[in-house]
């Protein structure tokens, strides 16, 4: 949305609830849930990731009940990148392989590019390299063609992860200082020109940089 991806945040909020009190009168689940989805990425850009955990699983709910597969499985995607903002490893896990098997199940690249990616992520920060690595890599191969700036960004973050956690694991502190660099040389190419999603990757992955400032 122009709104939120211009700092009017305010206004994307009046726009947005009045937007679900609609569907929700006029009984559109789909739209509801569409709108759910809006409404969490707002709530996660003013920092209330709780709020967003709790929207997106209700949009994860709606999107079930009315067979919207595709959307079940973006939103099965966000909630994945929300439980991965918010620390809970495990349950991002399992978020994002019900995204990547509906998108399988659906044919939709894009999403299943995107939970790859973020999958990648996460397991770097669990600390499994190997699984990180193969993962990124079916993550480009998904996402082979399709090349934004949400994809690129995510894509580019979700490397920043890996030579974090590469990092981690180095015995030298050079060696460490070189990962380093390179994540955060990851994470200042996509500050300036990246969407919504792949800004908030990009907030996980600066956070998680701070261990190293």
């Amino acid at each position: 949305m122009l709104l939120m991806e211009n700092g009017r945040l305010d206004e994307a909020e009046t726009y947005i609830e009045g937007a679900l009190s609609t569907h929700v009168q006029t009984r559109n689940q789909r739209r509801r849930g569409t709108t759910l989805l809006s409404l969490a990425g707002l709530r996660a850009r003013q920092g209330r990731l709780e709020e967003a955990e709790v929207l997106v699983t209700e949009a994860v709910d709606v999107m079930r009940r009315v067979g919207y597969l595709r959307f079940e499985a973006v939103s099965w995607l966000n909630l994945g990148a929300m439980r991965f903002a918010r620390g809970k490893l495990q349950e991002a896990v399992e978020s994002l392989s019900k995204a990547i098997n509906q998108a399988r199940t659906v044919g939709d690249p894009l999403t299943l590019g995107l939970a790859l990616a973020y999958m990648s992520a996460v397991l770097a920060e669990s600390g499994e390299l190997d699984g990180a690595r193969r993962t990124h890599e079916r993550a480009r191969e998904s996402l082979r063609g399709l090349s934004t700036d949400q994809t690129l960004g995510i894509m580019d973050a979700a490397r920043g992860f890996l030579d974090l956690a590469d990092a981690r694991a180095a015995t030298e502190d050079h060696e460490a200082a070189l990962h380093v660099r390179a994540a955060r040389s990851a994470l200042g190419g996509m500050r300036t020109n990246q969407t919504g999603s792949a800004q908030f990757i990009a907030s996980i992955l600066d956070n998680a940089l701070q261990e190293f400032a």
